[in-house]
């Protein structure tokens, strides 16, 4: 199988060339995205008392109404969890991935300063 994919890919390096950093950007966002939320998780328990998975079901919540968070909500947990993978984390990976696309990305050093400016972007909207 991996002969078989290498030599498609060296068929057409035009192909694999442009769209790799897209590809690459998308799972990468998506791998970030369950991290981050993780993470979320890990505060929300910690340090405001909520249980593991009310971040997710807040995220939910915007579907389905403040019943959500009431006690643990499957559904809620299911659509927050698709919401927040399909919304930010597939948003910042195409963005990233584009990015990559428009900038090849040569090292390491590269892709961490590009990583480190999506937080700003993604925080100097203001909440309201």
């Amino acid at each position: 199988m991996e002969v078989a994919s290498s030599k498609i890919l060296n068929e057409r390096p035009e192909v694999a060339s442009s769209s790799r950093p897209l590809l690459v950007g998308i799972i990468t966002g998506q791998i970030a995205g369950l991290i981050m939320a993780v993470i979320i998780m890990i505060v929300f328990t910690l340090f405001l008392g909520k249980g593991p998975l009310y971040p997710v079901q807040v995220i939910g919540s915007v579907l389905l109404g403040e019943t959500a968070l009431n006690g643990f909500n499957a559904l809620a947990l299911v659509v927050g969890l698709i919401l927040h993978q399909l919304g930010p984390s597939l948003l910042w990976g195409v963005a990233f991935g584009l990015v990559a696309q428009r900038f090849p990305i040569t090292s390491i050093r590269q892709s961490l300063l590009i990583g480190l400016l999506r937080p700003h972007h993604s925080l100097s909207v203001p909440f309201r």
